[in-house]
């Protein structure tokens, strides 16, 4: 519990790409018929990704976790045919993982939302019995600032999630 929702603490933080206007149907589109053909890539694009250390690039600035995550793909000669459906696509490398972390901002803001009430008694429970207070000042701190990201939820990124989330569920 304590590291997911640190997790998420750092991803919305971050205020991932914040001057970015909303997403557009044409925006989840392209990305979601470019991740399809990625999905078909199979497991060597999978073992690229599943390599990368997600807690380390979230606690980075936006702009330099995306380029760190680029640069770390790269380097796999598999990513060279994810890139080339990237392009096809019409989309940059980083224009896909923006679209990507928007996406997953907003998931984890409306399951933390849905979940809100037992979170909470969840991360007081915690608190109560984490005897570091140093700790118990950093579980707080990350609590808080999950909040406050939620709140940054781009409202027509999340209208146009719960429109797509059919097509996001069969992907996952």
């Amino acid at each position: 519990m304590i590291k997911r929702m640190m997790l998420a603490a750092g991803l919305l933080m971050t205020s991932l790409w914040a001057n970015a206007g909303p997403l557009t149907d044409a925006d989840m589109q392209q990305w979601l018929k470019t991740q399809s053909q990625l999905a078909q890539l199979g497991d060597k694009h999978d073992d690229v990704l599943n390599s990368m250390d997600m807690g380390e690039l979230l606690k980075l600035p936006p702009e330099q976790s995306a380029k760190q995550a680029i640069a770390h793909i790269s380097a796999s000669p598999s990513t060279k045919d994810a890139l080339k459906v990237m392009a096809q696509n019409g989309m940059s490398a980083e224009r896909f993982m923006e679209v990507f972390f928007r996406i997953i901002k907003v998931q984890m803001a409306q399951q933390f939302e849905g979940n809100r009430a037992q979170q909470s008694a969840e991360v007081e429970e915690i608190i109560a019995n984490t005897k570091d207070p140093e700790l118990r000042k950093e579980i707080l701190k990350s609590y808080e600032m999950m909040n406050a990201g939620l709140a940054e939820v781009n409202p027509t990124d999340a209208s146009l999630v719960r429109k797509y989330q059919q097509q996001l569920d069969v992907m996952e």
